[in-house]
């Protein structure tokens, strides 16, 4: 009877564990509280690729002369894990945009006063110029980013830069957006790392 008891309680043990296993989102605390006033969306150090939290988008995916994609690189802004790779090509002759979202699950962002994220430009092109979005289920603010580098650089903007979002209690979307007739090079790749929510 001991036998089958112990049985038992090892196989309700690594039930658990499984079950915690599926449970877990891969490198997402979108919806959890502020720790010490810091929200990290994403720091992507799984290198999960889950649609419904993450991706490429295109304009036209059935036009061939743009496009979007992303991959994993390592190592992240701070020598460690993981960061994506963000590849565009808006060099088209039809007219072109694409980009990046990662979703944010209706997270409540009214007590940040800022969003941050890590970002630096590819060695061989990266754009100097391209568009950041945040979104909740009915409104969109963009602001443009002119400042990437080769170097990591973290990127922090108040939240009282979005003018267009009145509510912060249900966020969506933080994307980004590179356009043909803003982005230049019209081909390039950026790193992006450690999306979040500040106070």
């Amino acid at each position: 009877m001991k036998k089958i008891g112990l049985l038992l309680l090892a196989a309700v043990i690594v039930a658990a564990v499984i079950a915690g296993l599926k449970l877990k989102k891969p490198d997402s605390d979108a919806g959890a509280p502020m720790k010490n006033g810091i929200l990290i969306v994403n720091n992507f150090d799984s290198g999960v690729s889950d649609s419904n939290l993450l991706g490429a988008w295109n304009k036209d995916p059935l036009d061939k002369t743009q496009g979007c994609s992303m991959e994993y690189a390592e190592p992240g802004f701070d020598g460690t894990g993981k960061c994506l790779k963000i590849s565009y090509d808006v060099d088209s002759p039809n007219p072109a945009y694409n980009g990046f979202y990662l979703k944010l699950n209706g997270l409540d962002a009214r007590k940040a006063g800022k969003i941050s994220f890590w970002i630096k430009g590819d060695e061989k092109a990266y754009p100097k110029k391209f568009k950041m979005e945040i979104k909740n289920a009915n409104e969109a603010s963009p602001r443009y980013i002119e400042t990437a580098t080769t170097d990591w650089q973290e990127i922090e903007i108040p939240t009282s830069e979005f003018p267009l979002i009145t509510d912060w209690s249900s966020m969506q979307e933080f994307v980004l957006v590179f356009e043909d007739m803003q982005t230049k090079p019209k081909t390039g790749a950026i790193y992006l790392d450690n999306v979040s929510f500040k106070q």
